[in-house]
This record gives C-alpha cells, structure tokens and sequence, in this order.
C-alpha cells in the first residue's frame, strides 16, 4: 500500500534488465554472475576439446589412453585392443635370423673332402711318414739320446697334432668358422720348423753313430733321417698353401 492510502503502481522492468534479474524476484543482480558464467562457458569447451582428442589406434599404449566408451559395447573395446596389439608388432623391429657359413661353404673341407682338398691331403702322406720317423729311432733304441731326444719330441708331437687335425676335420668339429683356417696355418708352420731342426738333427746322428752301433740300427736311422727329410717337406708346402689360405681367402675360393 501507499502512504496515502492509495495502491502502489507497479514499475515496469525494461526487457535488457529483466534478463539480468535472478528468479528469486530480489531485484539485485547478482555479484560475479557474468564471470562466473564464461568460466563455466570455458570450462566446458576445454572438456570437449579434450574429450575430441583421441590417440590413434595404431599408437602402443592407445587403449589406455583413449578406453572405449562405456555404451556396453565390448566388441569395439576387443577391436580397439586387437588393432592396438598389431600397431605394437608392426612398429617392433624385426630381428633377422644369424646365418651361419655351412661347412661345405666354408673355408676348410670336412669328411671325404679332406682327402681331395688341397692341402689337406697331406695330412694322410705326413700321417704315415711322420710315424715311420719315430717308430724307426725307437725300434733302434735311440743310440744318441742328446740328438735324437729332440728328434722324438718334435716327430711324436707332430704325429700327435695331425692326428688330431685329421679326425677333427673328418667329422666336420671345425664348423665353417674361419677361426680355424688360423689354427691350422699356426699349427703347419711350427710343424714344418719342428721337423726341419728334426731332420738335421737326425742325419747329424746318422752321421756320428756309423762306427758306434749295429748295422741294422745305423740302416734303421738312415731311413729315419730319409722320412724325416720328407715329412719336413711335406709339412712346409702345407704351412705354405695354409698360410696362402688364411691370408688371402679369395685364391683359395677361387
């Protein structure tokens, strides 16, 4: 009521304030009301675009990420996962396989080729008169043993190492490596120098024992000095052509 008694006339809100006044009908238009609204404006437009941003399928790891959304759907989270799995395994490198040199490939021969491969069929010539050396001076019962110690040791040794070599390269132990070819060029070299101070030792002894010992066994040295002779022959053309092929494998292969 008015204070005279009459009714109070009612003021019209003009329509650009009426859409600033709250629905409580206080009149007052309230505090931070249009900052708090941008905020919210803001805040909803970050959470879409976050929400639009996905990773890609083929990215490791994408299924965490971006999980399928939850529509009770379980065939398009297994896909996502599955497509997920075969981005992981087209991105990993994949290792190649270790190719090893077969042994008919390799350097070095093995079974029946030893006996057909030059110079490995030496190894059956120096085999046999490698043998007959030592076998020899002993059978005459070594009549120079400060000679012909030497003889024995370097001939038995030798004997011995081809021996081995032989049966190693028959059953094929070496396996292509070409480790090898430098054990067997090693190997023939200190041969052939073992066998050349051996021979000359051994005539050496033949020469000095003419008067000394019995026919037969001055007969026995004189064929040990002559195999001696021809297995340090033997053993220095296959230190050669080892030496040739460990230095230069292309003449070899070729």
């Amino acid at each position: 009521m008015a204070p005279g008694g009459g009714r109070r006339s009612r003021v019209p809100v003009p329509a650009r304030q009426a859409r600033c006044v709250p629905s409580d009908g206080s009149g007052r238009r309230p505090r931070h009301f249009g900052g708090s609204l941008g905020a919210r404006r803001a805040g909803s437009d970050r959470a879409g675009r976050a929400a639009a941003w996905a990773p890609p399928s083929w990215v490791p790891g994408a299924s965490a990420l971006n999980p399928p959304r939850a529509r009770g759907d379980r065939a398009a989270g297994l896909l996502e996962q599955v497509s997920d799995h075969r981005g992981a395994r087209a991105l990993r490198p994949v290792p190649r396989p270790r190719q090893h040199a077969s042994m008919d490939d390799g350097p070095l021969p093995s079974g029946i080729k030893v006996f057909t491969t030059c110079p490995d069929l030496l190894f059956s010539l120096e085999f046999v008169f490698g043998g007959l050396v030592w076998i020899l001076i002993a059978s005459s019962q070594v009549p120079l043993p400060l000679l012909q110690g030497w003889v024995m040791f370097a001939s038995v040794f030798c004997f011995v190492g081809t021996t081995a070599l032989l049966f190693l390269y028959l059953i094929g132990a070496h396996g292509g490596e070409t480790s090898w070819v430098s054990l067997d060029a090693a190997y023939h070299s200190a041969a052939a120098l073992f066998y050349l101070s051996a021979a000359i030792l051994e005539a050496l002894a033949m020469i000095l024992m003419e008067d000394k010992v019995t026919y037969e066994h001055y007969l026995e040295n004189i064929f040990a000095a002559m195999f001696s002779y021809i297995a340090a022959l033997l053993y220095v053309v296959h230190a050669v052509f080892s030496v040739v092929r460990w230095k230069w494998p292309s003449v070899n292969n070729s």
